[in-house]
């Protein structure tokens, strides 16, 4: 095993900056015997190496620890040098966590953590400002589901990106070299409704993304670039470039120009796809078997072909063309879908077409009608045989078949039914198919 001396500096502050984390944070343990690992095997082995009077005057010199920091963090060393072993007499962890030289230890490194996190809390004056903006300039409109559509408009140069999974460590690491290649030393980091920050992208591997604030008695989350949970926007200070993500629709909008030809040029990287066409044929559909009227395909093609970056786009075109008349519309969206240039993601249609049919049991708690949607979507779709035979899809032909009044097996159609509705997430709760039987049997009885 390496000494401490001869780690890299880099990695003496990075294990440094870990080590304030961990003692502003409480322990998330899933066990009594995991906790004590933590706190004895893993941390306080850190604070007597990393908080050594030595290591911290090499952090001073090296410019990455504040002169006056160092007595907070021999203070916390010395706490743990004097209770240490009270801590093991003590019977369970919460008798631990109460003690009250395990407080003085979170008060003096939750003061250590603002410092340390490598991000500043916006106040209240400038996060109002950047939000006004993006819901005045840029029209910003939070929704749950995908309507209404577009949810962000930008000014030109943006693109939007399909996600289709959630980014790893390394995928968050190339998004914030984008960023750096840009020039950008200032971005905002937005997260709706929660905690905003402020922060230089090149600090972006030191960054302490989670701790608990004593003074607010609450944790702090920085967000990630991938939107998880929530929107999350990344804007430089001069919004020369941003990156806002949608989470419930999957999707990004990159603005500006150098780091749009960013993405663009690891879109495989990300696993990045271009969702705009696979949305405007789900709307069409919906249109083809009768569920929504004409003029809401005609408003959703127009609020795409008139964006900037879709005026020379043939496709989008000769949808103009065929001036919202079905049976033209549909040949249109077929040749380009089995013969066209256009690169269609046939994976993605599949997703949107279970996002639909989501949407609508939530709205219509109607399991039969839903079904029926799903299969009228299906059945009109043009999809390749591989696309239909794909198991989302199957699922609901599936439901369809046992719920048919000829072959009525509840129990078995409404496992089908939430199986698909839960094949992007998580597995159905046994509540949620109970839920189901119960709604089957109470429309079938009408």
């Amino acid at each position: 095993m390496l000494s401490m001396f001869e780690i890299s500096m880099d990695k003496r502050y990075e294990i440094f900056t870990g080590t304030v984390r961990a003692c502003a944070t409480p322990v998330y343990a899933q066990s009594e015997e995991e906790f004590r690992y933590v706190l004895f095997e893993k941390l306080s082995i850190e604070v007597f190496s990393f908080f050594s009077e030595v290591n911290l005057d090499d952090l001073i010199a090296a410019g990455k620890v504040r002169p006056e920091d160092k007595e907070d963090c021999l203070q916390i060393r010395v706490l743990f040098e004097n209770n240490e072993g009270h801590w093991r007499e003590l019977g369970d962890v919460k008798t631990i966590e109460a003690d009250p030289s395990f407080d003085d230890i979170r008060r003096i490194a939750g003061k250590l953590v603002k410092i340390y996190s490598g991000y500043s809390l916006l106040d209240k004056e400038t996060e109002d400002k950047l939000w006004d903006k993006i819901f005045g300039e840029y029209r910003f409109v939070p929704n749950c589901v995908k309507e209404p559509y577009p949810w962000i408009q930008l000014p030109q140069p943006c693109r939007s990106f399909r996600l289709k999974n959630v980014w790893n460590d390394e995928q968050e690491a190339l998004v914030n070299s984008f960023f750096v290649q840009t020039g950008a030393e200032k971005l905002y980091a937005l997260d709706w409704h929660h905690d905003c920050f402020s922060f230089d992208p090149k600090d972006f591997g030191r960054l302490i993304k989670e701790y608990h604030d004593e003074d607010r008695d609450c944790n702090v989350y920085f967000p990630s670039y991938y939107p998880n949970d929530d929107y999350y926007f990344f804007v430089e200070k001069d919004w020369k470039c941003a990156l806002f993500g949608h989470p419930w629709i999957s999707e990004i909008v990159v603005y500006g120009q150098e780091l749009i030809g960013l993405f663009e040029a690891k879109k495989e990287e990300l696993d990045l796809g271009n969702n705009m066409l696979e949305e405007l044929y789900m709307v069409a559909l919906l249109w083809f078997i009768g569920r929504i009227p004409r003029e809401e395909y005609v408003c959703f093609l127009e609020a795409i072909y008139m964006l900037p970056e879709n005026k020379d786009n043939d496709f989008l075109l000769r949808l103009e063309e065929a001036n919202g008349n079905i049976t033209d519309t549909n040949h249109v969206f077929s040749q380009s879908i089995q013969y066209g240039p256009e690169k269609w993601d046939e994976e993605a249609i599949v997703r949107k077409i279970v996002e639909t049919l989501n949407i609508h049991y939530r709205k219509k708690k109607s399991v039969l009608d839903t079904i029926e949607l799903g299969y009228s979507l299906v059945k009109a779709a043009t999809l390749s045989l591989e696309a239909v035979n794909s198991e989302p899809l199957v699922l609901i032909l599936r439901a369809a078949d046992y719920l048919d009044e000829e072959y009525f097996y509840p129990e078995t159609g409404c496992k089908s039914f939430m199986q698909m509705l839960h094949y992007y997430s998580e597995e159905p709760t046994r509540e949620e198919i109970d839920e189901a039987i119960a709604i089957v049997r109470k429309e079938s009885a009408v």
